[in-house]
């Protein structure tokens, strides 16, 4: 079956695993954050990874970002990546935003920010690429929280 194959080329890491902890995320994040089944299959044919992580990260994301960040369910499950983002990293960014006034995470509007731009791999890209602002601003900012 072409759906199995590209599953095990896309997270091959997941079928090492034991099924309860795979079923234990799917089972949480349906009971606990409230995912039907057909948003679960499209998290899963997307980014099948996001089962690998503990499901305690992927909650403390998600109430963050969306209880928080008001960023709807919709673009989470777009973009499923962000809910297996280090924490720390995701708040201190988001918070960043928003000293800055450009917390803006509705694509419909002007100068939105993308998820996938929380989720850059260091702190020198996402000022350079998202708040156009130096790098030891951006160290200033962490220091006050």
């Amino acid at each position: 079956d072409k759906e199995v194959q590209e599953f095990v080329l896309s997270a091959p890491k997941l079928i090492t695993l034991p099924l309860q902890d795979i079923s234990n995320t799917y089972f949480n994040m349906n009971t606990q954050l409230g995912f039907e089944y057909a948003e679960l299959k499209k998290i899963f044919n997307q980014y099948a990874k996001l089962f690998i992580y503990d499901y305690k990260l992927i909650e403390l994301n998600f109430d963050f970002l969306y209880n928080e960040m008001n960023i709807t369910r919709q673009r989470l499950i777009d973009y499923p990546p962000i809910l297996k983002q280090s924490f720390q990293q995701l708040r201190t960014r988001c918070l960043y935003l928003k000293y800055l006034k450009r917390h803006q995470f509705d694509p419909t509007k002007p100068n939105f920010v993308s998820l996938k731009d929380l989720c850059l791999k260091t702190n020198e890209l996402f000022c350079q690429h998202v708040t156009k602002t130096s790098p030891g601003h951006y160290l200033n900012f962490m220091k006050t929280l």
